[in-house]
């Protein structure tokens, strides 16, 4: 399997993990509770902190590229005037 693929697949499997340990259903009487929702917190932490990291990595992009076509548009301006 290519990187890419192994990454997606992983990723996948990632999530939905991620997704059983949020939405494991808690008791407040097991003794374990505790463990359990410091899991769901972490998880839901790093999903989150996750999710920032790619919108900013997404936004960064997207301001260098219009950034990019702002910037040839004006020497374009400057060599036809």
């Amino acid at each position: 399997m290519e990187g890419g693929v192994v990454l997606n697949a992983l990723v996948d499997k990632s999530l939905s993990k991620l997704q059983q340990i949020i939405d494991f259903p808690l008791d407040k009487a097991d003794p374990e509770f505790m463990k359990l929702l410091s899991a769901q917190k972490d998880a839901s932490v790093a999903l989150l902190n996750t999710a920032v990291k790619v919108d900013e990595t997404r936004l960064r992009a997207r301001t260098e590229n219009s950034l990019t076509k702002l910037l040839e548009k004006i020497n374009q301006r400057r060599l036809t005037a």
